[in-house]
């Protein structure tokens, strides 16, 4: 996972337009937006955005493990 510009709260790295899809779509379910990170108490907004990159993480590498699956079974 890419690292993030803690300034703007916007992703840097492979595929940030993703990355920050994901980390809109988890701050949405927490009753947020990316634009109300600046506003939050630096604690809340640094404990809401630690919870997003770890679920980013974690759902970017379930997107690798099925690639690399239907990959393998493709080849099988």
């Amino acid at each position: 996972m890419s690292t993030i510009d803690r300034v703007n709260f916007i992703p840097d790295g492979l595929n940030p337009s993703l990355e920050g899809n994901l980390i809109e779509e988890y701050l949405l379910t927490k009753g947020y937006r990316t634009g109300d990170m600046k506003r939050l108490p630096r604690k809340v907004s640094i404990q809401l955005m630690t919870e997003a990159c770890t679920h980013v993480s974690l759902k970017l590498a379930e997107f690798e493990s099925k690639a690399k699956f239907r990959e393998k079974i493709h080849w099988t």
